[in-house]
């Protein structure tokens, strides 16, 4: 093996690393990841450099040691990846064995390139990984909003990538490398057509449930947009009740006022006034709230649920500036904030009457992102994580599926969802 088919046989496992990272879902910021990754990289590199530096000679005789070194640097990176990673375990596992196997197909090509034209195992190796890259960072927002509806088909898919690993191990690898073997490049190359099929059913596979997953959110901001337009109706039909009321009282109240003046006492007649200025607030049902953001849908279910707070006695705060988003976003915002606030409301009705029940709802911009933050009370033992992804758990049944959607919403657009329990009071923050 030439020195340059060496530094490309060194740098396939960072490349693999950077594969990993780009389909998973990271527990650190960008810059956290790609500082400690570069470091652990760096040092893994030169020590694999010296390993295949040594192995080279003892390929002929001792043939078992390609197999050890390939698998050698699937599992020295892992710990790296579990560290830098927030998903469930079995989408780790999935990802990793995905990259493996187009690594393997890659690697295989490479070296048919070579055998068939005499290239160095660098030139043709660095277009295959580079276009491979770029096709990954393509799918890296689709692939992880559908991930999460995928939790029991994680393991299964997993074995099937592991069967085609093995079997790329026993092909290319055993009982000599390919590159000793020529004659084994034929089966070789039928293995990864095999490979490649097994990928591209994958892909429809996961294509399907995309399409199955945008017709669910249609459907879902259908019904929040006529559930909402009822909630308006419902609104405009108590406001007019307390309207009626309100005039009726007004009559009686002015009847008093004038009496007050003739009478001279202007402090009875603030103290009418001040009772006027109250009932013009409640006929209208101020509570403290300025949901307006301009857009439709998301003030129909602003209204919609801030209406169902109050039938809760729940006191709510709503601050929320106009999202600079495309349309498409903004109506799927307007029902990542109804499974908030409902989530919200719900949490408060389970504290005692005695108890406060609060909810506050921040909507700010940040150049060109959307910040939106929902904090409420509730009871802190109710409230459990999952250590793998970081939502909320529950048990009853039905339930849960207000925060997937929010983490889903956060990962299809490249933002991040956070969830957070400080004392009693329940935050979720989300970036988009």
């Amino acid at each position: 093996m030439s020195v340059p088919d060496l530094i490309a046989s060194v740098f396939v496992t960072p490349l693999g690393v950077a594969y990993i990272l780009t389909l998973s879902r990271l527990r650190y910021s960008i810059r956290t990841t790609v500082i400690s990754a570069s470091i652990f990289l760096a040092l893994f590199t030169v020590l694999n450099f010296f390993l295949a530096w040594k192995e080279l000679p003892l390929l002929e005789t001792h043939p078992y040691l390609d197999i050890l070194y390939r698998t050698f640097n699937v599992l020295m990176p892992t710990p790296l990846v579990l560290t830098l990673v927030r998903q469930r375990m079995g989408q780790t596992l999935f990802v990793v064995l995905l990259v493996c196997n187009i690594i393997l197909i890659l690697n295989t090509l490479t070296f048919v390139v070579q055998y068939l034209t005499g290239w160095p195992q660098l030139l043709p190796g660095a277009v295959l990984f580079l276009a491979t890259a770029g096709s990954f960072r393509l799918i890296r927002r689709p692939f992880l909003a559908v991930a999460t509806y995928f939790r029991r088909y994680w393991i299964p898919l997993s074995l099937l990538l592991a069967v085609m690993v093995a079997a790329f191990f026993l092909e290319i690898s055993y009982p000599v490398p390919l590159q000793y073997a020529p004659q084994h490049i034929p089966m070789a190359l039928v293995l990864c057509g095999l490979c490649i099929l097994m990928l591209v059913v994958i892909y429809l596979l996961f294509r399907g449930s995309k399409r199955q997953i945008d017709l669910e959110q249609s459907e879902l901001s259908m019904r929040l947009y006529v559930t909402t337009l009822e909630a308006q109706n419902e609104l405009a039909l108590q406001t007019a009740h307390r309207v009626s009321v309100f005039r009726h009282d007004l009559r009686h109240l002015s009847q008093m006022i004038a009496v007050c003046l003739d009478a001279g006492d202007i402090e009875g007649a603030r103290k009418l006034f001040a009772t006027i200025d109250e009932s013009v607030g409640s006929a209208l049902g101020v509570r403290n709230i300025l949901p307006v953001t301009g857009h439709k849908l998301l003030d129909a279910a602003l209204a919609f649920y801030i209406l169902r707070a109050q039938e809760a006695n729940v006191d709510i705060d709503v601050r929320m500036a106009t999202p600079s988003l495309p349309e498409d976003m903004k109506t799927e915002l307007a029902v990542v904030l109804a499974n908030a606030l409902e989530n919200a409301t719900n949490a408060c009705r389970k504290l005692p009457e005695e108890k406060p029940r609060t909810i506050r709802l921040r909507g700010q911009l940040h150049g060109k992102q959307y910040f939106l933050e929902v904090v409420n009370t509730c009871v802190p033992d109710e409230i459990n994580f999952d250590v793998e992804t970081g939502l909320p758990v529950t048990r009853q049944e039905g339930h849960g599926l207000g925060t997937q959607n929010i983490a889903q919403f956060a990962a299809r657009h490249g933002g991040t969802a956070e969830f957070l329990l400080e004392d009693d009071l329940f935050c979720l923050r989300l970036l988009v």
